[in-house]
């Protein structure tokens, strides 16, 4: 028996600085990510303030405004998750993820690699995340977050989280897994959503093993790659 994951990404056309106007970009998917039956819906990073914000961050009206969009985005999140890229403000500014779920913010995480080469400028504007990495459950499966840079590093937060939630998959690598996508194959002026299930096998479980889904040395069968410009 097999339960299933679907994973809404949603490939939107953000304007850098139009907080409002990014709102309602995000919140329209978000209702359409749910239309069409998904768990959680990923957004590119920094979707809320556009890509790439330079000076705007050292603006402190234009980080709290944005915190504030973030509050009204975390509202349209009943009966879904997302993942939504934002600028935190704790002590320094972040290039951050908020995690969101029936109507709030339920944790945030803090890119830790900044790229600074050709058109990337991000360690002038953030600093570097660190600390523990959490995993959350959605319908039975583990998931984490990463911002685009920190995926490209092997011992970067997806080894951390994949220390942390060790798979009985591990010992089990014939037993494989399979991914579809369903588009319409059209993409819209502002964006396109791709929405796909992830199966996950039924296991006995164990101590941690009941949310738990990999494929051999990944820490989760519902890994989001949150943002990515490169």
């Amino acid at each position: 028996m097999q339960r299933l994951v679907r994973i809404a990404l949603a490939q939107v056309n953000t304007i850098v600085g139009d907080l409002e106007g990014n709102t309602r970009l995000i919140t329209d998917w978000i209702q359409r990510a749910r239309e069409q039956g998904a768990d959680i819906v990923a957004f590119p990073e920094l979707a809320l303030t556009g890509y790439p914000p330079e000076d705007l961050v050292l603006k402190p009206g234009f980080v709290r405004d944005n915190l504030k969009q973030l509050t009204v985005v975390a509202r349209a999140t009943k009966g879904i998750s997302a993942v939504v890229g934002f600028v935190d403000e704790d002590g320094d500014l972040y290039n951050a993820a908020a995690y969101m779920s029936d109507g709030e913010v339920k944790a945030v995480y803090h890119k830790v690699f900044l790229p600074n080469y050709g058109v990337f400028d991000e360690q002038r504007y953030f600093a570097a995340g660190g600390g523990a990495t959490q995993l959350f459950g959605i319908g039975g499966v583990r998931v984490g977050i990463s911002v685009c840079e920190d995926a490209w590093s092997p011992t970067g937060p997806i080894a951390e989280q994949a220390e942390r939630n060790p798979s009985p998959r591990q010992a089990r690598p014939e037993e494989g897994r399979t991914q579809a996508r369903e588009t319409d194959g059209k993409r819209p002026a502002s964006g396109q959503l791709r929405v796909g299930p992830i199966p996950r096998s039924s296991l006995e479980p164990g101590p941690q093993d009941e949310e738990t889904d990999k494929q051999h040395e990944r820490p989760a069968a519902a890994r989001l790659l949150h943002g990515g410009h490169h």
